[in-house]
């Protein structure tokens, strides 16, 4: 009796999380970058300035107090910095789980990142859906925020494409283990 055989098509490589962690950082800081860029040119705050403002309201005060007395007024800039350090944390780790899931993710990453941005959090830190109720322009500023989640998608294939794609197509050593490539080497 013949086996038929067939011919499996290679699984793809699945990076490490260290791996893509660490390609994660690049994308992360071009966002937030734009994001100071866009601040600093149009006024147009960034997102971790609209969280920490949205959340101080949640602070019990007897704690906000102790904040301000043991840090004085650089209370406020470092609780900024762990707001931007948490945003761009939580960038990496998108970029990451882009990263492993492959470039059909990439596209999907920037859209959701923009549609997360103006349908959740602006309306949570009081901006009305797609910041409609700000006071700078709502076009500059969807746009502003687009161009970072575009900024941010674009990085991670360019990322994927410098490192790990020549990595997947190294040329590969399969051992053998079939009992006949066995046999036929031994002869």
């Amino acid at each position: 009796m013949a086996k038929k055989l067939t011919s499996k098509a290679p699984t793809p490589m699945i990076p490490s999380w260290r791996t893509v962690l660490l390609l994660g950082l690049p994308a992360s800081g071009v966002a937030v970058a734009l994001m100071l860029v866009a601040r600093y040119a149009y006024q147009i705050r960034t997102l971790p300035e609209r969280m920490m403002d949205w959340s101080l309201q949640f602070i019990p005060l007897d704690l906000f107090e102790q904040g301000i007395q043991n840090f004085g007024t650089s209370a406020k800039e470092i609780a900024l910095i762990g707001n931007y350090v948490g945003f761009a944390a939580t960038l990496v780790f998108i970029a990451a789980l882009a990263l492993r899931r492959g470039p059909r993710a990439f596209a999907v990453v920037s859209a959701a990142t923009w549609l997360l941005a103006m349908v959740v959090v602006m309306p949570i830190t009081g901006a009305g859906l797609f910041a409609t109720d700000l006071p700078q322009d709502v076009w500059l500023t969807n746009a502003s925020y687009l161009g970072v989640a575009v900024a941010f998608g674009t990085v991670l294939p360019l990322t994927h494409a410098l490192v790990l794609a020549p990595r997947a197509a190294a040329p590969t050593v399969a051992v053998a283990a079939s009992r006949r490539a066995f046999l036929g080497g031994v002869v």
